[in-house]
């Protein structure tokens, strides 16, 4: 049986300061990995079907995973205080037979807006299964990372994860807690997050 997945989620971090025009220095990309097959789309890049700057819109196969859809945005270098990359939609449908997973991360940098200390990475994360088996799984992570390294780990708000314990023929529809970690930037810093994907338990 095919299955399908729907999240959305979101991180930000947050002080109130002046807003900003996004920077042309900045590198929104976006990963998706599978076994041993990896395609990385790069903003207005190959792969990116969204001819707007700060959105990658991504539209097709990788590895087992036949149809995978995302959209995802950012405000790089920040405005009004705030600091935001975030998924507005992932479809993920497995057509595969075998045990399968997907990653799917997305970093920006030259944030600048807000700066300081005490900021508040944020990040929020909630979705859908479809799926008759069970045990399909899915997590979320956010991260910081001061010293503007794409997909950069220095700080992080922790690991968002949900489980459809029994298989469910209809959407189920789930969300988590929101999480939050405070840390410093001084000038120009990055933003990550991952998605993990379901992932596939199917008979042999």
């Amino acid at each position: 049986m095919n299955r399908k997945f729907l999240v959305t989620g979101a991180l930000a971090a947050a002080l109130i300061l002046t807003s900003a025009v996004r920077s042309t220095m900045a590198a929104l990309q976006m990963q998706l990995t599978t076994g041993s097959t990896n395609v990385t789309v790069v903003d207005n890049g190959a792969g990116d079907t969204n001819p707007a700057v700060g959105e990658i819109s991504f539209n097709g196969s990788v590895g087992a995973f036949a149809t995978v859809i995302t959209a995802g945005t950012s405000n790089s270098p920040g405005a009004n205080g705030l600091a935001v990359l975030q998924t507005h939609t992932i479809s993920v449908r497995d057509t595969g037979s075998t045990a399968a997973s997907l990653a799917i991360k997305f970093s920006d940098t030259n944030f600048t807006n807000p700066t300081g200390t005490n900021l508040t990475l944020g990040s929020s994360f909630a979705g859908t299964f479809l799926s008759g088996n069970n045990g399909e799984s899915v997590g979320f992570q956010s991260y910081a990372d001061p010293s503007n390294t794409a997909f950069g780990t220095a700080v992080t708000s922790g690991l968002h994860t949900a489980t459809l314990a029994n298989g469910a023929h209809t959407p189920v529809g789930f969300s988590t807690a929101d999480r939050t970690a405070t840390f410093s930037a001084f000038g120009v810093f990055a933003q990550r997050y991952d998605h993990h994907q379901p992932v596939s338990r199917r008979p042999g």
